[in-house]
């Protein structure tokens, strides 16, 4: 109820003014016709008040618990991102010849952009987080009911991408940066953010930087190594 009184003490003035000058109104107009208004009347006019008292305290509380959600958006913790069972942060990942499962796209691979063919690209994917334990917070940041959009950097220069390509150039040593939009996969305890594919295959070592919104807190990002295939594609 904490929010009823302060709702109340909040508009006590401008509802008292408001009240105060409806009375007076009603005392004029009897005055001036000569006739008092029916005790039916006055009670209807009474339950308008109470009604429209209700439905703005109601709004005020609905209000006031975004407000909260707000809150414990900006206090939240910044997550870690993961790929497979290890912090992406730091990683030195190779890229695979293929993806072992077509079902999903849990681990980075080379890819043909045209099948069949060479692999000529490859797809950055397998990028997770934990969801949070607190019911209240998940639902307050749940990124799988809103767009989401992960941020990739890259070390190498790009001729061709499934994501858009930013005309903002990123600081040394990455090159370019690349907007991915929507979710990969929304699980039980955890949310697979979006896949990037990218041409050409890197030759050398690609130092990757992703990043993403999440609420009110300032973007989680992290950094890995991205390492060529070892075994050239038959």
């Amino acid at each position: 109820m904490r929010w009823f009184w302060g709702y109340a003490v909040t508009l006590f003035w401008s509802w008292a003014g408001l009240i105060l000058s409806i009375v007076g109104a009603i005392q004029v107009i009897e005055w001036v016709f000569k006739k008092s208004f029916t005790v039916s009347f006055r009670q209807k006019l009474a339950f308008f008040l109470v009604v429209l008292f209700i439905s703005q305290a109601w709004a005020y509380k609905t209000l006031e618990d975004e407000v909260v959600k707000l809150r414990q958006v900006r206090q939240a913790p910044a997550p870690k991102l993961y790929y497979g069972d290890q912090e992406l942060n730091g990683a030195q990942i190779t890229l695979g010849l293929k993806n072992p499962d077509p079902g999903s796209c849990m681990v980075m691979h080379v890819w043909a952009t045209i099948q069949p063919g060479p692999p000529n690209s490859f797809i950055g994917c397998g990028i997770w987080m934990k969801k949070p334990n607190d019911e209240a917070l998940r639902t307050a940041v749940s990124i799988a009911n809103r767009p989401v959009s992960l941020y990739v950097d890259l070390s190498q220069e790009v001729s061709d991408s499934s994501c858009q390509r930013l005309d903002e150039k990123p600081e040394p040593p990455y090159k370019v940066t690349l907007k991915c939009r929507g979710l990969e996969k929304d699980e039980r305890t955890r949310w697979v953010l979006p896949r990037f594919q990218v041409s050409p295959m890197p030759t050398t070592d690609v130092r990757v930087r992703v990043s993403f919104d999440y609420g009110e807190n300032p973007w989680p990002a992290a950094t890995f190594t991205l390492r060529p295939i070892t075994t050239a594609p038959q």
